[in-house]
């Protein structure tokens, strides 16, 4: 005789209804998943070379990220907008739903420095005095005095 007795209709019922709340929940994580799913784009230059540490920031100017070393950035789907900036490139503001192909394409900056030459300065001499004094081991003060 078993130690307790379970009524199959009510066990049938309960194993529907926990099966139901687990398909719930499964899809409702999908969902969550597929709504907060980052678009991945490749930062690249004009001549298709990655460029990495590039910094993306949203629209109200919070820092979502920056690109790895292969150029390559994830931009959450809820962002509209983001600017992308780097040193030796002009800043580039676009939205979200515009990009392409995954690849993000920045310009080079000229910033038309002239040429700048170095050159050493002059050395400038000059001359020192000293006066060196000692005490020797017998207790005697000596110095000279040199130019």
């Amino acid at each position: 005789m078993p130690l307790f007795k379970v009524d199959s209709v009510n066990y049938n019922t309960h194993t529907f209804i926990m099966t139901k709340k687990l398909l719930l929940t499964s899809i409702l994580i999908l969902l969550s998943y597929v709504a907060l799913h980052a678009q991945r784009v490749q930062v690249i230059d004009s001549n298709g070379v990655p460029i990495p540490f590039v910094i993306a920031t949203s629209g109200d100017g919070k820092c979502i990220g920056t690109t790895d070393v292969d150029g390559w950035l994830d931009v959450a789907s809820g962002n509209t907008t983001i600017t992308l900036s780097q040193v030796a490139y002009k800043s580039l503001t676009m939205d979200v739903a515009s990009i392409e192909g995954g690849k993000i394409v920045l310009e080079d900056a000229s910033y038309d420095l002239p040429e700048v030459v170095v050159r050493p300065k002059e050395l400038i001499y000059g001359q020192t005095y000293f006066r060196l004094c000692y005490i020797d081991d017998n207790g005697q003060q000596g110095g000279d005095e040199h130019q």
